[in-house]
């Protein structure tokens, strides 16, 4: 730890962490995601589409697959969290030393927002909006 404790340990928070995924990038989704569905029995719990790349969620990880410029931007991520209020993480966020690097907005799968953390990590929060998946 830099500096000693990290105000992201001490300071008390609203919103919770539902779920994480680690993000793993893949050349072909459909290939990949016959061996998840054998080493996580649940198989995939939602595959979608956003932007020019493909993502499936399968037990704690997040396949990602398309061209690599689409994906430079989530390179960094090194976990994606689940979160149940995206307001509140944000507040916490801010009131913890971290920096937005973008968001919050909306996407597929609800409103996200990516943040570095004061140790230098970058980590993606999502509030799933399920209205707005099940319109595509």
């Amino acid at each position: 730890m830099r500096g000693g404790p990290s105000a992201a340990l001490t300071y008390r928070t609203a919103m919770t962490i539902l779920r994480t995924y680690a993000p793993l990038f893949v050349p072909d989704i459909g290939a990949a995601l016959p061996a998840f569905a054998r080493l996580c029995p649940r198989g995939p719990l939602l595959r979608f589409t956003h932007g020019e790349f493909e993502a499936a969620m399968a037990s704690g990880f997040l396949l990602l697959c398309g061209p690599p410029a689409a994906l430079a931007a989530h390179r960094e991520i090194r976990t994606i969290a689940i979160v149940s209020d995206l307001r509140a993480i944000q507040r916490d966020l801010l009131a913890a030393g971290a920096r937005i690097l973008f968001g919050p907005r909306r996407v597929t799968t609800g409103r996200h927002l990516a943040a570095r953390l004061p140790a230098g990590e970058v980590v993606e929060y999502l509030q799933f909006g399920w209205s707005r998946m099940a319109a595509h």
